[in-house]
Formats: C-alpha cells, structure tokens, sequence
C-alpha cells in the first residue's frame, strides 16, 4: 500500500524533536499522517494552480494552496515524496526561491 510505503519513508527521515508541516495534495495521506506527535497538518482542499489541472478559480482551493506554499516558504527545508516521475514543481520553486534547502524523492 502507498501509504505505507510514504511512512516508511518518512520514518526512516524525521527526528522525533523537530516539527514538521505535511503538505500534501492528498487529504487522505494527511489524515493517515496525523497519528506522528510533531507533524503538523492543515487538511483543506487545495487546487493545482498550473496547465489544464487548474479546475475552478472561484473555490477556496486556489486559497488553501496559496497558504500552504506561504507556510512553507518559513521553513528550514523542505522533503518532498511524489508518485510521478517528476519533481514537484510547487516545492522545487519554493524552495528556490526562498534559499531554503530541497530533496526529493520519487517513489516507484
């Protein structure tokens, strides 16, 4: 099971003292996620902002996206997993923007 698969990931990555922000398009894997003491969750609808994924620019989902790419933009790094055979854009960007150090991984 994916979801699975991200934890052992992640469980192989974090540091039981520090706090993390998840960040996700996923609101199923952030509920899965809820169970780690110091990861930190906004569960809201979000929506691609790019190419012909860009659903509807009237619902709150253009917002909640908005803010969770204002939130992680204060981080010390950003960890990204994905399921494509791609980096995630949205996280690459902000973090180069905002200097903030990056690492990804694609899962297969």
């Amino acid at each position: 099971m994916l979801i699975n698969k991200i934890k052992n990931h992640i469980n192989r990555l974090i540091i039981p003292s520090k706090k993390y922000l998840i960040i996700s398009d996923s609101n199923i894997l952030k509920i899965a996620l809820k169970s780690y003491p110091n990861f930190y969750i906004i569960n809201r609808k979000i929506e691609h902002l790019g190419g012909e994924n860009m659903r509807s620019a009237e619902s709150n989902g253009v917002m909640n996206t908005l803010l969770d790419f204002y939130l992680m933009s204060y981080s010390n790094a950003i960890f990204a997993l994905s399921v494509y055979e791609h980096i995630s854009g949205f996280s690459q960007y902000c973090s180069t923007i905002n200097k903030i150090p990056f690492k990804y991984i694609i899962l297969s």
